[in-house]
């Protein structure tokens, strides 16, 4: 979407990050600097800035955070059956395995479609650790029989990499002029796109 599909209801500033607000009281409502020191007055400010929100913290919020004790290992990996561009998940023992589609960007890949997927596995964090420091080959074997060879042997693994699990939520979403939503108001485990439904359901 642009500009040009809301008209005088939109403007859009790209490129530019938010380093400052303050509020200027309930009937005026916040001024939001940016890096490029242009100022926007505004009567709401929404917080849509991930976990690690900004706005959050510069508006004094404190979340609650509760510790999955897991990690999730993500990689891209090329496998020898096509996705058929469908998402996979697997509910483990250990955890969640989720295999999604990844669209054909070279022509190498558009000559042999759908056969990259990206990858969230969740592990234990003591096991997830351990599997991180293997050889890639070794990774990519272990993941390929955990997916019970669902897309046959992985060809290729890229971008190994991982990230504790945690829950967080805002101790408030509303304050004075200020509202939070998505992962800036509640953050969960990334299963099931249940993230992207709660920022849906909040706007």
């Amino acid at each position: 979407l642009s500009e040009e599909d809301f008209g005088d209801y939109l403007t859009v500033i790209a490129g530019h990050k938010v380093v400052g607000m303050d509020w200027l009281g309930a009937q005026q409502g916040y001024r939001v600097t940016l890096d490029n020191d242009t100022a926007i007055d505004a009567q709401l400010l929404i917080g849509a800035d991930g976990r690690g929100s900004f706005v959050r913290k510069q508006a004094g919020i404190e979340i609650d955070i509760l510790d999955y004790n897991q990690t999730a290992i993500c990689c891209a990996i090329q496998t020898a059956k096509p996705h058929q561009a469908t998402a996979r998940q697997a509910m483990l023992p250990t955890g969640t395995l989720a295999l999604l589609p990844l669209a054909d960007i070279t022509d190498e890949d558009k000559a042999s479609p759908q056969h990259w997927q990206s990858i969230v596995w969740t592990l234990p964090r003591n096991q997830a650790l351990a599997l991180i420091e293997e050889e890639e080959r070794v990774i990519a074997d272990k993941l390929a029989a955990a997916s019970n060879y669902e897309l046959g042997a992985i060809s290729q693994i890229e971008s190994i990499a991982s990230f504790p699990l945690t829950a967080q939520q805002a101790k408030s979403y509303v304050a004075d002029n200020l509202v939070l939503i998505g992962d800036a108001a509640h953050g969960v485990h990334p299963l099931a796109g249940q993230g992207l439904n709660l920022g849906m359901l909040d706007v």
